[in-house]
This record gives C-alpha cells, structure tokens and sequence, in this order.
C-alpha cells in the first residue's frame, strides 16, 4: 500500500515520506516517557509533606511553607523555586512515611513545643479517653511527631465546633 503511486501525486506514500517527513523526525529518546503529576503542598509542623495516606520528609526549616512535589510511578520530588529539597522513593500500599534523618531537626530544637507529653496534656483538658486515644496514636508511628497533625486535628475539633457566642 505505501508502495503505490498515489492518484493526485507522481509518488508513492513512501516516497511521499522520505522526500519530505524522514529529514523532520527527530530519533526517539534514549529513556522512555516518565509519566508525572505535579502538585502543591504545604509542609506540616512534622516537616512532612502528606498525599493521601503517604507522607514524605523535606528539611525542617521549610515547614510552613508551600512547595512543588513531582510524584512518578517510583519517586517523589519536593521542590522550592526549582530547587529539590528532598528525593524519596514513592510508598506502596497504606500508610507510607518516609523520613530522612538529616531532615529531622537535632532534638526536634525548632518545634520543642509541640512534644507527645504537650499533646497528651492537651488531650487530657477535653477528658481522659480523648488523652488515651491521642496516645494510642502517637504509638502507632516509629516517630510520634508523625502523629503530631492528627492529633492536632483531634484536640482542636471542640473549639473548631463549639457554638459562638
């Protein structure tokens, strides 16, 4: 078929092609099209920034601030004005955390406020089963700062819900 003279050109599509389309085409990339989705977020007081159930670390010293997160098929990237604060293969399944330890700050020096005792302390003002469920949070993750936003979340609903006055 591409072989065969065309009925309005003196040439064959094939010829077609190679007079005109072939000095066009550029080669093909040496690396397949990645696929990727770009974001905004927010880091959290944990210095993580969250995607569902996923969290991922950047530097503490960008907590609080907006960044730009490139999420592949294996990876996730966080960025700042086109600076990559922190890489991290992508999580598989529920609950994936992925914290990098220089991303901690030492001893936690910048947020020392926020700590599992101020939290549970907190919780204790609302009631004790209010304490022992932020508790029973805190102690699912391997780093209870992890558990620092939902539990802030938890402590904060009888204001955010009281009626005004």
């Amino acid at each position: 078929m591409n072989d065969k003279k065309l009925t309005n050109l003196p040439m064959s599509r094939r010829e077609l092609f190679e007079a005109e389309e072939r000095p066009k085409v550029n080669p093909l990339p040496d690396s397949r099209y990645l696929y990727a989705e770009w974001r905004k977020a927010k880091v959290g007081p944990d210095y993580h920034v969250r995607f569902g159930s996923h969290a991922y670390s950047v530097p503490h010293r960008y907590c609080g601030k907006t960044v730009d997160v490139r999420l592949t098929t294996f990876r996730v990237e966080v960025s700042l004005n086109g600076e990559i604060l922190a890489s991290h293969d992508r999580g598989l399944g529920h609950r994936h955390i992925a914290t990098t330890d220089e991303h901690m700050p030492e001893a936690h020096r910048e947020h020392a406020e926020w700590t599992p005792q101020r939290l549970l302390g907190w919780a204790s003002e609302f009631g004790p089963c209010t304490r022992e469920l932020i508790e029973a949070m805190l102690l699912t993750y391997v780093h209870p700062e992890h558990g620092f936003r939902p539990a802030l979340g938890i402590v904060s609903l009888p204001s955010a819900t009281a009626p005004k006055d």
